[in-house]
């Protein structure tokens, strides 16, 4: 098994070092890599939980082979069209929620409308369903359920988060104005709130 925890010394927190110096280089403030750290703190914890651990071993590959077939692994057909059709499971609600911290956190780098949002989950969703399947394909094992409802539910939760940040936003900019007395992180907030960016 390739673990998550045995790469993300050698991976993803280098990836994190650097970019950070790259933002510092930019002349990004404090407080934009600090949301952004936290968004890529997000990405790592979604790539541990869709994607690893992955299987590697030649002998238990050659045993699961044999078990499990493009059928019993892989659904095309959304959730609506299936006769024993069930809205909310806890695979669904956990694909909803996974996506909510993407749909909020991303307006605080840049602020985007509807539109944005509503590709930007599309694109969320349909990459890992993508990776899951180029990994499965790679080692000829369907090691994760590749199913296309993943896509609908990772985007739903894209959009509620986004629709969160605009309530929030909207509250936040009601409640403190131009005229307080701000400190970096309230600045920061207040200016993605209303767009000052």
């Amino acid at each position: 098994m390739i673990n998550f925890d045995s790469i993300i010394f050698l991976t993803f927190l280098p990836v994190l070092i650097i970019s950070i110096f790259v933002l510092k280089y930019k002349k990004k403030s404090f407080m934009y890599i600090l949301f952004w750290s936290t968004l890529f703190l997000y990405f790592i914890f979604v790539i541990q939980y869709t994607l690893f651990p992955i299987p590697v071993n030649a002998q238990y590959l050659s045993v699961m082979r044999e078990q499990i077939s493009f059928s019993t692994n892989v659904n095309l057909f959304p959730l609506w069209v299936d006769s024993k059709f069930t809205l909310l499971t806890r695979e669904h609600i956990l694909n909803t929620f996974m996506g909510v911290p993407l749909g909020f956190l991303i307006n605080y780098l840049k602020r985007r409308n509807i539109l944005n949002i509503f590709f930007l989950g599309l694109a969320f969703g349909l990459g890992i369903e993508i990776i899951q399947l180029s990994i499965s394909l790679i080692l000829n094992y369907f090691y994760r359920i590749i199913d296309i409802n993943d896509i609908f539910f990772n985007m739903s939760g894209v959009i509620i988060g986004y629709v969160l940040f605009v309530i929030v936003s909207l509250f936040y900019s009601k409640l403190i104005d131009e005229h307080f007395k701000h400190n970096k992180l309230t600045q920061f907030i207040y200016n993605a709130s209303t767009g000052k960016q």
